[in-house]
């Protein structure tokens, strides 16, 4: 492991998408970017970062209040632009020629209109054969509405199986289906903000 040449203010454990989400946080306001190193065991290829040997899955159907809202907050990140805002804002704070050009390629243009991160809204959908799944599937949509989003579908056996003739739906009760959750893209997510974040001065070494 490379020995630090200072002693950083903030040391991040782990390069994936909440080590770096972190790092994009605590800038520009309550850090400088040379006071915070990232120590990443799969620098500089990304290979063992969970983020990107996962779907990049975002969903907001918890029976845990605070999964939901957490939820929320990702599909605000990663579906509703939060992330793009976030780093041209830190850029225009203390970006460089180096930073400009990565934050020309991930912000949409009119002949790019999409986010780079291309975040697909398919939806979850959760099956369940007991009544207590069942009561967990409604839990579930009542939270999300507290929390303005939108409830989810609760379908019986009969409209499940019309809707989706492939599943064998003789041994449930129920399904729940809630929109707007999906997936994103892990790896595009992973390689610009450590490219943006090392581009303004974070340290991020293989540990």
């Amino acid at each position: 492991m490379r020995t630090l040449s200072r002693t950083p203010s903030v040391i991040i454990s782990g390069g994936g998408a909440i080590g770096l989400s972190l790092a994009l946080h605590l800038l520009p306001s309550l850090l400088p970017p040379s006071s915070i190193t990232i120590l990443d065991p799969g620098h500089p290829n990304h290979t063992r970062n969970s983020a990107v040997l996962s779907a990049g899955g975002v969903r907001t159907a918890f029976t845990i209040e605070e999964n939901v809202r957490a939820g929320k907050e990702g599909l605000e990140w990663f579906r509703d632009g939060g992330w793009e805002r976030q780093i041209q804002s830190v850029h225009s704070s203390i970006g460089n020629p180096t930073s400009q050009s990565i934050v020309s390629e991930i912000t949409p243009s009119p002949t790019s209109p999409s986010s780079i991160l291309q975040f697909q809204p398919g939806g979850y959908m959760f099956l369940t054969s007991t009544k207590e799944g069942l009561s967990s599937l409604h839990k579930t949509s009542k939270i999300r509405q507290s929390h303005n989003l939108a409830p989810s579908l609760i379908l019986p056996p009969d409209k499940l199986s019309s809707q989706y003739p492939y599943l064998n739906t003789s041994d449930l009760l129920g399904a729940s289906i809630t929109a707007g959750d999906g997936w994103f893209d892990p790896w595009t997510y992973i390689t610009q903000t450590s490219k943006f974040l090392q581009s303004l001065g974070v340290t991020i070494i293989p540990s």
